[in-house]
């Protein structure tokens, strides 16, 4: 019941751990740090869209906080720093022989917001959401062309 008495010597095995939500600054700083640092020996096309891979990632990030909400059958629809994190990890398999060019980072990047995001959605509807996420930040954040971007069917990167 509520009055079971916890020993001293149980209790010293947990911890309590609190933490706050990041501000958009601070999260915008971190991973500007990181991805300044890993983009430095590619050409300066590429470092000038340092700044629009964060803007792109928080913008759909904090999207899909606001909209994708769990419900019962979409219980997996749950989004943390993890996933901006997991977005960068993947930009961070480019190399600057064979990717040295923006156009090529943004298909890499529409690819890693695809994979992280985009693999738990489950509707039609979720799905054209994303698609539309997608298309918004290529032509604002981006200021490029969609077709330029998707100019095949499915964007595919790997590494072998």
């Amino acid at each position: 019941g509520g009055r079971t008495f916890i020993t001293e010597r149980l209790k010293r095995h947990y911890s309590l751990l609190a933490s706050s939500v990041f501000q958009e600054q601070s999260i915008r700083q971190i991973f500007k740090t990181i991805v300044e640092h890993f983009f430095q020996p590619f050409d300066d096309s590429v470092k000038n869209q340092v700044s629009n891979l964060i803007s792109g990632t928080i913008f759909i990030f904090d999207k899909a906080l606001a909209e994708l909400l769990p419900t019962p059958p979409k219980s997996h629809y749950l989004f943390n720093l993890r996933d901006i994190w997991k977005v960068f990890l993947g930009l961070c398999v480019l190399r600057a022989k064979t990717s040295n060019d923006s156009t090529v980072v943004v298909r890499c990047w529409c690819h890693e917001v695809q994979r992280v995001f985009g693999d738990r959605l489950i509707s039609k509807e979720d799905l054209s959401w994303m698609k539309e996420q997608m298309d918004f930040a290529v032509t604002t954040i981006f200021k490029m062309g969609i077709l330029d971007i998707f100019e095949r069917e499915r964007l595919i990167f790997g590494s072998f």
